[in-house]
């Protein structure tokens, strides 16, 4: 059983991947990284949640990562108004991956992270 974090936040991770066709390059791991870490510093300073889940996987040639948490959610004006938000999609665009934002008022946030797996040349 999680235990909370200083943070109020039970934190769980699944990992369900298997390595792609090429490594990660260098620069698409550190900007999901650092869209991973806005993600989660979004749900502890805003969402008021009490639980978000790290959810790793691979699918044919994508990776893809999902952060959803039980917090507040969205108000679709909200979407777009925060820079985090904003560099969370700079920083996938850099990577040449996506991330989109599910959320309902009440019902919590998913932010899902997609980089492609390609061969480094």
């Amino acid at each position: 059983q999680p235990q909370p974090a200083p943070a109020g936040l039970t934190c769980r991770l699944q990992i369900d991947a298997s390595p792609g066709p090429a490594p990660l390059p260098a620069d698409a791991r550190r900007h999901l990284y650092l869209g991973l870490k806005e993600a989660i510093h979004n749900v502890v300073k805003h969402a008021a949640g009490t639980e978000v889940t790290v959810a790793l996987r691979t699918d044919g040639d994508a990776l893809t990562l999902t952060v959803p948490d039980d917090g507040r959610g969205l108000e679709a004006r909200e979407t777009r108004t925060g820079n985090g938000m904003r560099n969370m999609e700079e920083r996938m665009k850099a990577a040449g991956g996506s991330v989109r934002f599910e959320s309902a008022p009440e019902r919590g946030c998913r932010v899902i992270f997609e980089v492609p797996l390609v061969e480094v040349t």
